[in-house]
């Protein structure tokens, strides 16, 4: 069987290509299959001495259980195993998958609970700076440094905004890299389904009291950040946006 990986900031749309990629009926495509929000905080704390053992476990349950000929996993969890998939897995198709901050930022404001624990610098002069930040800021850092360190990784670079609009670029980016077949009028009619949309209110008002979370009274966009908000999402985004792209 062979292994390939898309990882990125989440709410970059990595259950959208998840969905999509599970339309080739040999191939064993999902959404974050491996880890969870403790694997993610303790291998950006830990590193490889933590992750390289629960991805071989991982490991021997998927060759266990899944007989297709390719296992993809999308998953924002992986941001920082890029390294020990290549130890674990053998000759693993690793991806990059990145969206402009101008969505994800926002999107990823209105799920963090303050109250929960988040994914802080390692380095005292930058955790000090870190407990001086809004929300805006800290969730601002999380993308550049996810961005910033996958970008020096040599994962395959994929940009949301073309897949959703470009299927020769898919096709030439992921498909034909993974030998999938996906017809140009399956990308069609999938695409016109939205994966993974954000709920109404009281969906999430529910949700949060199932959970126990804070709930959110509403959906912020770019468009409602004021000027002040805005300039320190360029001020810290920026520079990172630049490289790719997006203005």
């Amino acid at each position: 069987m062979r292994y390939a990986f898309v990882t990125g900031m989440g709410r970059s749309g990595t259950k959208f290509l998840g969905s999509l990629l599970a339309l080739d009926i040999n191939a064993f495509s999902t959404h974050e299959y491996i880890g969870n929000r403790e694997y993610w905080l303790v291998s950006w704390y830990v590193g490889k001495v933590y992750s390289n053992v629960i991805l071989n476990n991982a490991k021997k349950k998927i060759d266990a259980q899944i007989t297709k000929d390719i296992f993809i996993d999308v998953n924002g969890y992986l941001s920082d195993s890029v390294e020990s998939l290549k130890d674990v897995f053998e000759n693993p198709a690793i991806f990059h998958l990145v969206r402009n901050p101008k969505k994800v930022v926002p999107s990823l404001m209105i799920r963090r609970d303050d109250r929960g624990i988040h994914k802080i610098p390692k380095n005292q002069k930058d955790i000090e700076a870190w407990t001086a930040m809004s929300k805006l800021e800290q969730v601002c850092v999380n993308w550049v440094q996810t961005t910033e360190d996958l970008l020096q990784s040599d994962a395959q670079l994929l940009l949301f905004e073309n897949i959703i609009k470009d299927y020769d670029y898919l096709s030439k980016h992921v498909l034909t890299p993974l030998g999938l077949t996906i017809s140009k009028k399956q990308y069609d009619e999938f695409k016109s389904k939205k994966v993974n949309k954000t709920r109404g209110w009281l969906y999430r008002y529910l949700y949060a009291k199932y959970k126990g979370k804070r709930q959110i009274s509403k959906t912020i966009t770019f468009e409602d950040l004021n000027d002040q908000q805005r300039e320190l999402f360029y001020a810290i985004c920026g520079p990172t946006m630049d490289k790719l792209g997006y203005k």
